[in-house]
């Protein structure tokens, strides 16, 4: 069911542009002018916490996909099985237990949370992993943006982070963590920029159902010459293998 219009999410608000100088985030999305490292190039705790963001990113796709209404926390728990065998697949095999736990306690997490559920309702002009085309001075550029859709004649893009916090580390982490991927969102913003309507960006991190907004200054970077909608080529996550 859609979120009732009187919802107002919980936001951790970043204004001001700043350069961190530590936490700096891998962008899972596939993005030309922000490449995301190959596996191999990985530690081997990298490589896992890389792979399960892709398992996370891909079964929230598919809960705006098919609904929430499809998605009981009983359906989640079923899945662990195929997504331990999918992580071994990926070289996980010694970790595929505890990598699907994880993944599986970001999408509960998410379904279980006000905050959640209203990023997965059914909106307005719903997009999940929508996959964008832009043409500039430099030639084309991909992106793929994990979240976007229109709530109170604003349009929102989010995109997804799965990190781990060490042992007593406060989630202040998650607001400098976030703000290391303004340039993404600054770029996911330039796409919408001949829209009338305002824009909103934001990180959601689901382990710790967190969402922050970043407030990006406008004309910070020069509008697209052209966009487009493209297709995106995803490997899915099975139900069953």
């Amino acid at each position: 069911a859609n979120t009732p219009t009187s919802f107002v999410p919980p936001l951790i608000r970043l204004r001001q542009p700043t350069t961190p100088t530590l936490l700096q985030g891998q962008d899972l999305a596939i993005d030309n002018d922000n490449p995301p490292l190959p596996l191999e190039a990985l530690e081997g705790t990298q490589r896992l916490e890389a792979s399960v963001g892709t398992l996370v990113h891909r079964v929230l796709q598919q809960i705006v996909v098919d609904g929430l209404a499809n998605w009981p926390i009983s359906r989640v728990k079923t899945l662990l099985p195929a997504w331990q065998r999918w992580l071994a697949r990926q070289g996980h095999a010694k970790d595929a237990i505890a990598g699907s736990e994880e993944a599986a306690e970001a999408i509960i997490r998410t379904l279980n949370s006000e905050v959640g559920q209203w990023l997965l309702a059914d909106h307005l002009q719903s997009a999940a992993e929508e996959a964008w085309s832009s043409l500039g001075q430099k030639g084309t550029s991909n992106h793929v943006i994990d979240r976007t859709f229109v709530f109170e004649d604003q349009r929102w893009i989010i995109d997804y982070k799965t990190v781990r916090l060490a042992n007593g580390v406060g989630h202040d982490a998650l607001a400098t963590r976030a703000e290391s991927f303004r340039p993404q969102l600054q770029r996911y913003a330039n796409l919408f920029q001949s829209d009338a309507l305002p824009l909103r960006t934001a990180i959601y991190f689901p382990l710790q159902d967190e969402l922050v907004e970043l407030r990006l200054s406008q004309g910070l970077l020069p509008a697209p010459a052209h966009r487009c909608r493209s297709s995106s080529e995803q490997e899915s996550i099975p139900e069953t293998a």
